[in-house]
Parts: structure tokens; sequence; C-alpha cells
């Protein structure tokens, strides 16, 4: 099972108003603990298809991570792990991590969840720079989901949502289904909604050692999240030291770690 901390987030509004929300720093430094964790949900994380087999489910995301650079990849799995640990607990996955016309990056939103009756939109941000922090991704995930909910483009994030409900066929989700296909008729005819109104659930992970404790990140956080509302927030932080174990259990082989536009391979990335 996954190894983690987690302590209460008491920030200001833009009122200010006493608010709560939730920090939940995770330690991802031993692949076999997980594995079987990871075996038991690999296909219901990548596919609606309940026949499909790990086997498969392995081969879906290993042609995600094909030819990809590094940075993409530690995206792809930064993004399997926020679903893992959020099925642990006991959110339900309204969507898949990848896109349904071609198995690659989504357009929209990283992650839609159910829970107790609400939802809750997620958006991960991984890095692996020397000297990083999470507060620096968090808010790298915060204003995307602020853009991506306030901000008019090309692509309508909550059709792309309501497709994945649609496909991924979970329990309960037909209420759901009704609620985002409302906001995505509203995004069509310019009526804006507010970050405010939303629960969410911005991801940071990274891939390189550091000196942040939970008490770290809490203090950062409260910095940066004060002055703002939202409906309620969770902030995933997780470190993630498995990379190349990851790698390898999906047997992404050498060769299909190549990147002709690099003209050069892509190392494993050192395990800390």
């Amino acid at each position: 099972m996954f190894k983690f901390e987690n302590k209460t987030v008491n920030y200001l509004n833009n009122n200010g108003a006493s608010t709560v929300g939730m920090l939940y720093h995770i330690h991802l430094d031993n692949f076999v603990v997980l594995q079987n964790l990871i075996d038991s949900n690999i296909i219901d994380i990548s596919s609606a298809d309940k026949g499909r087999d790990i086997p498969l489910a392995k081969n879906i995301i290993r042609g995600m991570l094909k030819n990809k650079i590094e940075s993409q990849r530690m995206a792809v799995i930064a993004e399997f792990f926020m679903h893992l640990f959020l099925r642990t607990q006991d959110f339900e996955q309204q969507c898949f991590f990848l896109n349904l016309e071609d198995n690659s990056f989504k357009k929209g939103f990283d992650g839609l969840y159910s829970k107790n009756g609400d939802y809750w939109l997620s958006e991960s941000k991984s890095g692996s720079a020397l000297g990083i922090t999470h507060n620096v991704k968090l808010i790298e995930a915060i204003r995307d989901l602020k853009n991506k909910i306030e901000t008019r483009n090309t692509n309508n994030p909550f059709t792309n949502a309501a497709n994945h409900i649609l496909c991924a066929q979970r329990v309960d989700s037909n209420k759901l289904l009704d609620h985002i296909r409302a906001l995505s008729r509203d995004y069509e005819n310019g009526i804006n909604h507010s970050i405010s109104e939303f629960n969410i659930i911005p991801v940071s992970t990274l891939f390189v050692a550091h000196t942040q404790n939970i008490d770290d990140i809490l203090n950062d956080s409260v910095r940066f999240l004060n002055g703002n509302n939202y409906k309620y927030i969770i902030l995933l932080c997780f470190d993630n030291q498995i990379y190349n174990s990851f790698l390898e259990y999906v047997e992404l082989n050498w060769n299909d770690r190549f990147n002709e536009s690099e003209n050069k391979f892509y190392k494993y990335h050192k395990e800390w």
C-alpha cells in the first residue's frame, strides 16, 4: 500500500474567512510493495473493457510511453500514480488517463472523480530539475485548472470529460454526466464559471531528490492558497523514486526509449 502523511491546510480565502483543505505527501520508494495494488487496478485505470488482462493493459501504457522524451514519460507515470492513489482513497475514477481517440495524452482535465455524491477535477504536473519544490508544480496545476475552467479555447474540457464518463461506465455516473453536459453547454454558450465553484485536486510529482518535508510543503501551500476561493481543495505531492521500476514493469525496452528528434537514447532515470 501507499506510504503517506496528510495534514489539514488552513488558509484565508479572498474574503478573509478561514478555509480548510487537505495535503497529502506520498512517498513512492518501493515498487515491490505497490505491485499487487498496481496489478489489481491497472485494467480499470487504463480501460473500460473488463475483459482485458494485465499484459494488454501494460501494452496500452507501453504504447503511450514508446518514443516519448523523458519528461513526457514522467508526466504519464505521474498521472498513473495519481489515479492509483485516489482510488485507494475511495474516489471513483470517472475517466481514463489517455486520450480516447489515439491513446495519447488527454485533451482536457487530467482527472475527473466522484465521491460521496460530489465530483472533483484534477491536474497533474511533474518535474525533475534539481532544486524544484512541490509548490512550483502545485501552482502550475491550479493555474491550468483555472485556465481550463474560466478561459475559452478551441477544446471544450467539459465535452472531453463527458465523453470519458460515457466510456468509463462507472457506478452512479448518470447524475454526474448530466452536470458535466450542462457545464459543456455553458462553455459553448459563453456562460462563465469560476474555479471557486469546483472541488479541485492539484497534483505535484517530483522525480528528483529534495529536502522538503510535509511541514515545509504545508507552509508553502498556505502562502499560495491565501486569498483564493475553491469549493474544496486537496493537494497531492508525490516523491517518485520508482520511475525505472515502472518502466520495467510495463516492459518498455531500451530501443523503445530512442527519440529520433533528439538523436539520442534516453537513459534510465537514476533512482534516488
